[in-house]
């Protein structure tokens, strides 16, 4: 949980990001560190450094949503409570369709559009979306 004692962190590059995670592992998890993360990085990231950042660290969990292969995280990230984040989640054309059937019925427009124009939404989706009151 972020507070005014959380220190935000942006690495310089790929080997001090690795490096601060593994000397810091601990502090993250406390909170004490809030690191962002490029794109480039999260996609080489073990899942369970990219669990840590999406749990400990809110300015790397949008990066992640959009980078990330990895369906585990990408059906916890779709249950975020950042609107911004669940977009990213629908926009990522590696989310599986199981969790595109919830984004399906997001309660945020921006959410279900990103849904409607991701290429595995499954068709009954993609039915019920093109009946929705937005216009996609």
């Amino acid at each position: 949980m972020e507070d005014a004692t959380t220190q935000k962190i942006v690495p310089e590059d790929w080997d001090d990001f690795v490096k601060f995670i593994s000397q810091h592992r601990d502090d993250i998890a406390d909170g004490r560190y809030d690191l962002r993360i490029e794109k480039d990085w999260a996609r080489d990231l073990t899942e369970e450094d990219l669990l840590l950042l999406i749990e400990h660290c809110p300015s790397s969990r949008l990066t992640i949503a959009s980078a990330t292969k990895s369906a585990r995280l990408l059906d916890r990230l779709a249950r975020d409570s950042s609107s911004d984040i669940r977009e990213e989640v629908a926009d990522n054309p590696r989310t599986p369709a199981s969790t595109l059937d919830a984004l399906a019925k997001d309660s945020i427009a921006a959410v279900r559009m990103a849904t409607a124009g991701n290429a595995t939404t499954s068709a009954q989706n993609l039915e019920r979306l093109s009946q929705d009151a937005v216009n996609y």
